[in-house]
């Protein structure tokens, strides 16, 4: 009988452990979610290039008389707008979040491999006992 408390006793502790502690299992997915996410940012940040609305109104302006050059030219105009216009425009500004968007991927990256990592360690669920004796 005392053999018979023992087991039952060490069977719930088990079990109360196992209820306690955090799954392990989501963790893996978990890290490589994040860091998918981070590494698909990280791109998006490296070729980011903010504009400002005056920016964006001067470059909407060079587009309309850029069309406006090519009509003139298909019309037989021989002025050489388009190019004086390639030379006005002012040059894209270079991108000022590559640094941390290249970061990130790598950040990404690492937590994507960790995640790969702890899934392969992950030891499989604790498997019951099918002997028969309870």
């Amino acid at each position: 009988m005392a053999t018979f408390d023992n087991r039952r006793a060490e069977a719930a502790r088990e079990e109360e452990e196992l209820l306690s502690s955090p799954r392990q299992s989501n963790r893996p997915l978990f890290l490589a979610f994040v860091g998918l996410a981070l590494m698909l940012g990280g791109y998006a940040g490296t070729n980011y290039t903010p504009t400002a609305a005056r920016q964006a109104e001067t470059e909407r302006r060079l587009a309309e008389l850029r069309l406006l050059a090519q009509q003139r030219q298909e019309a037989g105009a021989n002025d050489d707008l388009a190019s004086k216009l390639d030379r006005v425009a002012e040059p894209r500004s270079e991108f000022p979040y590559q640094m941390a968007g290249r970061l990130a991927i790598y950040g990404g990256l690492f937590l994507f491999v960790l995640a790969g990592i702890q899934m392969y360690h992950s030891s499989p669920p604790p498997k019951k006992d099918d002997d028969g004796s309870e």
